[in-house]
């Protein structure tokens, strides 16, 4: 899905750890707001600079979930679950018109 976007990426907010490697690979620069798993522990590798994950975990011990979710603007997630929400609510899972004209209205 990222091969089709050929401008950088600025920002991804998504869950999944595995999606901080993908998107390093991509685009190195850009800001991974993945919230780490409760049990997530730092990653083995002391030889290199930190990566974003192993940030991410230093800052949620030093403040708190809570704390991390307000530096990284995590709400703006929820902000987009509720559009997509509501869209599914008024749409439907399925198109209600019959016809191929209504339909493509």
């Amino acid at each position: 899905m990222l091969d089709q976007i050929l401008s950088p990426i600025a920002s991804v907010t998504t869950d999944g750890e595995p999606v901080y490697r993908t998107i390093a690979e991509r685009d190195p620069a850009a800001a991974v707001i993945i919230p780490p798993r409760s049990t997530a522990v730092p990653s083995d590798n002391t030889e290199t600079a930190p990566t974003k994950r192993d940030r991410h975990l230093q800052t949620i011990q030093a403040r708190g979930r809570l704390g991390w979710q307000r530096m990284v603007n995590y709400g703006r997630r929820s902000l987009g679950e509720v559009a997509i929400m509501r869209y599914k609510t008024l749409i439907g899972r399925r198109l209600h018109a019959r016809t191929l004209s209504k339909q493509k209205a």
